[in-house]
């Protein structure tokens, strides 16, 4: 079984707005990232978030999702990675990492998750890849909780992770246009939205 989680804590300095709260097609982005997670084996969903937290949890509207809450959320992406890794509810899961500006097709997510549980490695992190990069989500295998629950952001988080384990690595090879989308300019948001939705 799968925890996600999703990162939703950053101000989004560089947009202008808080970028969980974003028009996404007929729903807000947050709402989007949450409802693409739907694969069955996706047992466990959280939320990490941190500027304009009131107003972010008011816009999720399904029940079931677990909220957490990092207050460090400026230190940068490893503490919301951290505080999203300490909600999980069973060690025994894998984990799933999506930020809220990243938002994926629920097809490629689907098939990413379908890849990393069909693999027969026990230790593995896998990801989708196109055209020679890593995109997201990633996905590591429990026996790198550990390790995802002492990131650093001096040491670049989960990159060094990534880096030392070469050998679990494996990739989903996709032509999927959405795996390296990544909202961080206003000229983006409208790039990618218009994409995403065939405008």
């Amino acid at each position: 079984m799968i925890s996600a989680i999703i990162l939703a804590a950053g101000e989004g300095k560089r947009i202008g707005s808080t970028k969980a709260l974003l028009n996404w097609g007929n729903e807000n982005l947050i709402n989007y990232q949450i409802n693409s997670l739907s694969h069955e084996s996706i047992t466990e969903k959280i939320v990490v978030v941190g500027s304009e937290s009131e107003k972010v949890k008011k816009a999720i509207l399904r029940n079931e999702i677990k909220i957490a809450e990092n207050n460090d959320y400026l230190s940068g992406k490893t503490s919301s990675i951290k505080k999203g890794i300490s909600y999980i509810g069973n060690d025994q899961n894998d984990i799933l990492l999506i930020a809220v500006d990243q938002p994926r097709t629920e097809d490629l997510i689907n098939k990413v998750v379908d890849f990393h549980i069909t693999n027969p490695l026990d230790k593995k992190i896998s990801m989708p890849y196109k055209e020679g990069h890593g995109g997201h989500p990633i996905i590591f295998s429990n026996l790198f909780l550990n390790d995802l629950s002492k990131i650093k952001e001096e040491s670049f988080g989960i990159r060094e992770i990534i880096k030392n384990n070469s050998e679990s690595i494996i990739r989903f090879k996709t032509t999927d246009f959405s795996s390296n989308i990544d909202i961080n300019t206003s000229e983006d948001y409208e790039l990618f939205h218009n994409r995403f939705f065939n405008i």
